[in-house]
């Protein structure tokens, strides 16, 4: 018998392809059998999870409140204030995506 990965399968579980589910568990990390506080809410501003660990909570929240109002990035809301640099904020994007980051300043 063959079996069929529907679409949100990360999600839910695996299904064989007459729909039943498996004994398998959710592969989901936030799955609520790994997470004892309960069930986690996604941050309104993931794009800037990669500073958490190295800006002051207050000014984040700041920069999400700003950007709120704005309708914009908190990122863009971070580099306009000069919180940080955009090279910066890329760098640490880089990193936590796991991505080289290259300067194109010497590109010509």
């Amino acid at each position: 018998m063959a079996f069929a990965v529907r679409a949100g399968a990360a999600l839910l579980r695996s299904r064989v392809s007459i729909g039943d589910t498996t004994d398998s568990p959710s592969i989901v990390p936030w799955a609520p059998q790994f997470n004892d506080a309960g069930p986690v809410e996604p941050r309104r501003f993931p794009e800037i999870d990669c500073l958490r660990a190295t800006m002051a909570p207050d000014v984040l929240a700041a920069a999400e409140d700003r950007a709120d109002a704005l309708d914009v990035g908190a990122d863009r809301v971070l580099i306009a204030a000069g919180a940080l640099s955009e090279e910066t904020y890329l760098r640490a994007l880089g990193e936590r995506l796991g991505v080289a980051f290259e300067p194109l300043d010497r590109v010509v």
